[in-house]
């Protein structure tokens, strides 16, 4: 959890952990050597590390980019049918619901997944892959410990280099934050401040002042 408006950490958390005080003093190699052989990894920082699809949090980006980009106006409707088929595969909705014709603000609402698809549709993947970047997913976030994981926002080489020939079908998912990417906690956290803050994408600390 971040303040907002200065990116101060107000809240870390990664479990399964060990106590600090066992650094509070000189450590013994039997100490140490449980907590590295420890099968539950406690010393490794999933609040920064590791990765995990970011699902329908993605949605108010997918929005933002589409507003921005002129993908989107705000008063454009577009189907939230139950399925949504691309090739022979259908993509869909949350519980086979079918909304109707809505605009962005509902499809946010009732996190229709089918608008999105369709407004994925309409983004290229290097528009995608740009303004992730931008709203810093895909690398290492500035912050005062070095002990992070970049996440995965693919791009077209990604796409080559794992699949050879792909289309479409590859790329829908990301849409409504699935498929083949990931986010660490802490960037969806500087994402969802800069949401809340109008814009602005903040540098998180623990170390207010020395």
């Amino acid at each position: 959890a971040l303040d907002p408006d200065n990116g101060e950490i107000l809240s870390f958390v990664s479990k399964p952990d060990f106590s600090p005080s066992i650094f509070t003093r000189s450590v013994s190699g039997a100490a140490w050597d449980s907590l590295r052989s420890d099968p539950t990894d406690p010393l490794y920082n999933r609040a920064t590390r590791s990765g995990f699809p970011p699902g329908s949090t993605w949605k108010p980006f997918m929005s933002l980019v589409a507003l921005q980009t002129g993908i989107l106006d705000p008063n454009e409707r577009l189907d939230c049918p139950a399925g949504y088929r691309v090739g022979r595969r259908v993509f869909k909705n949350h519980g086979g619901q079918d909304e109707g014709m809505i605009n962005v603000k509902k499809a946010i609402e009732v996190s229709c997944n089918t608008f999105f698809y369709q407004t994925m549709e309409k983004m290229s993947l290097g528009t995608w892959h740009e303004w992730a970047k931008r709203f810093g997913f895909g690398q290492k976030v500035p912050l005062d410990i070095g002990q992070q994981a970049p996440g995965l926002i693919p791009d077209s080489s990604y796409f080559d280099r794992v699949y050879g020939r792909w289309g479409e079908g590859y790329l829908i998912n990301l849409g409504i934050g699935q498929g083949d990417m990931s986010v660490t906690p802490m960037q969806l956290a500087r994402y969802a401040a800069a949401l809340g803050n109008g814009g602005t994408l903040p540098s998180p600390h623990f170390v207010r002042k020395m």
